[in-house]
Order: C-alpha cells, then sequence, then structure tokens
C-alpha cells in the first residue's frame, strides 16, 4: 500500500500524440471517470456495487503506469488486445493493492465504465476547443460518436436513453463553449 508509483498518476500524461493546451494527467482522467460512472448509474438507476464501480474507474487504466498513455488510434488497430491488458492490469492492480483483483465481471458495470471513459475524452476535447485548440473539430466528433454508441450499449429504455444523450449534448456544448453555470446571472 502506500506505494510511490501510484503518485505518478499524475504525472503520466494522457492524448500523448495531441497537440494540446492543457495536457490531461491520467489521475485526472481516472478521477473524471469515476465522477461520470458515478453520475451515470445514479441517474441509470443502477443496481451495481458502488464500490466495485468507482474502484474499477479509479483503476481501470492502471497499466499505464508502465506503459504510458497508448494513442487511442492504436489501441482500435489493435484489436483484440484486452486480454493481455486485463493480465497486466490484474497483476498491477494486485501489486498496488496488495489484494487480487480482477476486471469486473458485471456488464453494466463495465459499459457504465466504458461511457464514462467517453464522456471524459468529449469534455477534455470540448475544453480545448474552447481553449482555442483548433486540432480538435474532427477529434471531438469521432469521440461524441464514441461516447453516442457507448450510451446505447447501456440497452436503456428509449426514453431514459434518450434523455441521456440530451443532457450529454448540452453539457458537451455548454463545455465546448466554455459557459459556467457558476458564474451566470
Amino acid at each position: 500500500m502506500f506505494e510511490r508509483e501510484v503518485r505518478d498518476f499524475s504525472t503520466i500524461q494522457r492524448w500523448t500524440t495531441f497537440r494540446a493546451v492543457h495536457r490531461h494527467s491520467l489521475a485526472e482522467h481516472s478521477f473524471y471517470v469515476a465522477l461520470y460512472a458515478d453520475q451515470i448509474a445514479t441517474f441509470i438507476q443502477s443496481k451495481c456495487d458502488r464500490s466495485i464501480l468507482l474502484r474499477y474507474c479509479l483503476w481501470h487504466d492502471v497499466e499505464e503506469l508502465l506503459s504510458g498513455d497508448l494513442p487511442g488510434p492504436y489501441k482500435r488497430a489493435v484489436g483484440n488486445a484486452e486480454k493481455a491488458r486485463e493480465f497486466e492490469m490484474m497483476h498491477n492492480m494486485s501489486r498496488f493493492t496488495g489484494a487480487e483483483w480482477q476486471v469486473p465481471k458485471d456488464d453494466e458495470i463495465i459499459a457504465i465504465v466504458k461511457l464514462a471513459n467517453a464522456i471524459d475524452e468529449v469534455m477534455y476535447l470540448a475544453t480545448e476547443h474552447q481553449m482555442g485548440n483548433g486540432n480538435v473539430p474532427k477529434l471531438l466528433e469521432q469521440s461524441f460518436n464514441r461516447a453516442v454508441r457507448a450510451i446505447r450499449r447501456l440497452k436503456l429504455e428509449e426514453e431514459k436513453e434518450f434523455n441521456l444523450l440530451e443532457i450529454f449534448h448540452a453539457a458537451m456544448t455548454e463545455h465546448k463553449i466554455g459557459t459556467n453555470k457558476y458564474l451566470r446571472d
């Protein structure tokens, strides 16, 4: 427990092949994935075990402590390397936590985390766009489409899916244009 390497979550940079205004760390990403996953689980009234959900969110990219962030296009091109990634992740999880850890078997937890991950990606890119990064529009569109597919993978009732899509689109739009609801009149 309390290994020094865990602190490296704050120094591992994401989006390493992308010209960014702000570098997003693995710690920031893990925090936002946990935050969004909790919000999603609440919205869809998930009965999943929240402690497993949030623990998975915090540790879902732990292998990046060794590898650094692998660019998304590379990960998608490699394809079904997920089993090797899960093995490496489980090994690192037990090393860092002192407990055996496995990727959750609950499909809903995995779907929620994938969606939260996609939402973090969209919100990060929306912030980059808002700060004037001209490299963003095409990536933001692709990321948004991945998030929409992740919402559909939750297999929600039609009305709940529609509402979640509406909330997500509104949040992304506000984020992209820089609206801060705490500073409004």
